[in-house]
């Protein structure tokens, strides 16, 4: 990769690259920072996102969006903020920052100019697995491969599967609800899907 197309780094847990999460390597991606600066503040810099896993781990007052989706992914964890997110890698999938707060989401082009920098973070990282929280960022993916997959049900609802062809492996991608979703979409009945998506192969459609 000759230069990233990101803005914000991803977090990178100190394990990931060895024992990782379930003995894979495993990307978490969430939709878009909020930066809720007053303009007395400079905008977030490109640290931003290790500042913000760094203070849920010190339990620092802050969106409950880490919680949730620490709960959800690995609920034997609790208690444990640190060693969870040493095993794991993390980002958002827009580039920009968003002034407001969780209601206030991207619009498309926001979305569409950072597709190129997801792809360079996955080439970056290069995880076995990856879990999309975000069904708008699903849109606006890089081209997979070709090679179409049985989707994940969770109840009556369904979770696309796709792959991409990585430098060292090949890398297995699922959209899901972000952990801020209304109607209840985002519960304790991802956890088994999810961990049985992270554990084993997908099945081919």
């Amino acid at each position: 990769m000759a230069q990233k197309r990101w803005f914000f780094d991803p977090w990178k847990g100190a394990n990931y690259d060895s024992s990782g999460f379930c003995g894979k390597k495993v990307l978490l991606v969430g939709e878009s920072h909020y930066s809720g600066y007053d303009g007395s503040q400079g905008p977030p810099t490109s640290s931003f996102t290790a500042e913000c896993v760094r203070d849920h781990i010190k339990g620092e007052p802050g969106t409950p969006f880490w919680g949730r989706l620490m709960n959800v992914v690995a609920p034997e964890y609790a208690g444990r903020k640190q060693e969870f997110w040493d095993a794991v890698a993390f980002c958002n999938f827009v580039q920009v920052p968003l002034k407001g707060n969780q209601h206030d989401r991207p619009v498309g082009l926001q979305f569409a100019e950072s597709t190129a920098a997801f792809l360079d973070v996955l080439e970056y990282l290069e995880p076995d697995r990856v879990l999309l929280c975000s069904r708008k960022s699903g849109d606006y993916l890089p081209p997979a491969s070709e090679e179409k997959f049985s989707p994940l049900k969770v109840a009556d609802r369904e979770m696309t599967v796709l792959s991409y062809r990585l430098p060292s492996r090949i890398c297995y991608l699922a959209v899901s609800w972000h952990p801020s979703s209304p109607g209840g979409y985002w519960s304790g009945l991802l956890t088994e899907p999810f961990r049985n998506f992270i554990d084993n192969t997908p099945a081919t459609a």
